[in-house]
């Protein structure tokens, strides 16, 4: 009831859904972090539009998927990107430390890792999501899908894109490592353990 029942949007119960899963009480109380996130949320129409897309992402493309409230409460992947959607708003006003405190609290609490500077498009789905590494020059285009232990990792240089592009529907198998400045084409799907 808490988390659905009683807020007036979607937007609302994220925050609370949120908030309740990333607090730490020696740095930011559930309170604190689900007027962020929430601000965050009315602020960002895109991140909005997004949300509906992604959620309709997992129940479209995930067999495991019963309903929309599983994907809502349950699926940390989800959990995970939208939790880095509000990063990476913070991130591009400048709200670095922030940022990187929502980061630090995904990373702890659903072992998956996206740089708050990382540009994620709509309809991504993270499927199971645990160790998933998403670097800061990455881009992932929309509805995509990216299974468990998916790598997007860096090239090691400074100052440049050293991250992949990932185009619009692509498919990231499990243990998919991906490294620097390649783009993945369109359409594209690649296998699981592939490096």
């Amino acid at each position: 009831y808490s988390t659905i029942l009683n807020h007036n949007s979607l937007e609302s119960s994220l925050a609370f859904l949120l908030a309740n899963r990333l607090q730490s009480p020696a740095m930011m109380i559930s309170t604190q972090l689900q007027s962020i996130i929430l601000d965050t949320l009315q602020r960002d129409a895109q991140a909005r539009r997004y949300l509906r897309a992604d959620i309709m992402a997992v129940r479209d493309r995930d067999p495991a998927c019963n309903c929309l409230p599983d994907v809502f409460l349950y699926f940390k992947g989800f959990h995970a990107l939208q939790s880095q959607r509000v990063a990476h708003n913070l991130w591009n006003r400048g709200k670095h430390v922030l940022a990187h405190y929502l980061q630090s609290q995904v990373s702890q609490v659903f072992q998956i890792d996206i740089h708050p500077n990382a540009t994620m498009q709509s309809g991504i789905m993270l499927d199971h999501g645990t160790g998933i590494v998403i670097g800061s020059t990455a881009s992932v285009g929309h509805n995509c899908s990216i299974l468990h232990h998916v790598t997007l990792g860096g090239s090691g240089k400074k100052g440049v894109t050293r991250h992949p592009r990932v185009e619009d529907g692509v498919l990231l198998g499990a243990g998919a490592t991906v490294l620097g400045p390649v783009t993945l084409g369109e359409g594209s799907q690649v296998g699981a353990g592939t490096l």
